[in-house]
């Protein structure tokens, strides 16, 4: 879709995440029938190079974010990072307060870290700081919520699933443990990147 030319694939591309969106905003139960596998189609127009399509998807990610599923669908298409890129490298405004909007739902999921923690190894705290200043007031307390949300990356949370790793060997539950340790391993990347950043700063 690069490029400025209205071709007839980019007038249907626009028209189909324009009425998507509109059904997921406006219906809980669309979200929740909304399949996990068309979470990674919505990732990739987020750099279709069409901004209202770009636009569109990001507010569509975010209303599903509220969604562990699709939370995990997000994060597995690589959609964090992507919206990260929108939220503070695009020139325009409408798209970077789609994708701060969208991140600031995906790190609402209350015991959920996963997405602060991605966050957190992508380096967003600086650029996240930068939108806070922003003189949109609605664009600075969305990245606010995000910037907020990397403090819950707790060394508790490195206990916890420590604890889930020791539990799991013990009772020879291979599938379990394995699970747990790639939780452990994201964590402690993390809190490894966070830890770089505070004595960088």
């Amino acid at each position: 879709l690069a490029g400025g030319e209205m071709t007839p694939e980019r007038e249907r591309t626009r028209n189909a995440v324009i009425l998507l969106r509109s059904l997921v905003f406006n219906s809980e139960a669309n979200r929740r029938r909304f399949p996990e596998h068309g979470v990674a189609p919505l990732v990739a127009l987020l750099d279709a190079g069409d901004p209202k399509v770009s636009t569109n998807a990001a507010w569509c990610i975010g209303l599903l974010g509220t969604d562990p599923q699709h939370r995990t669908a997000t994060r597995a298409a690589g959609g964090i990072g992507k919206l990260l890129d929108l939220a503070t490298g695009s020139n325009r405004r409408a798209v970077s307060h789609a994708a701060v909007s969208a991140l600031a739902n995906l790190v609402s999921g209350g015991e959920d870290i996963e997405c602060p923690v991605e966050l957190i190894r992508l380096r967003a705290s600086r650029p996240l700081t930068l939108l806070v200043a922003s003189d949109d007031a609605q664009l600075a307390k969305a990245a606010g919520k995000v910037l907020r949300s990397l403090a819950t990356v707790h060394p508790m949370d490195l206990r916890a699933s420590l604890a889930a790793l020791e539990s799991a060997l013990s009772a020879h539950d291979v599938a379990t443990g394995v699970a747990a340790w790639r939780r452990l391993e994201n964590h402690t990347r993390g809190a490894g990147t966070l830890l770089e950043e505070v004595a960088i700063g």
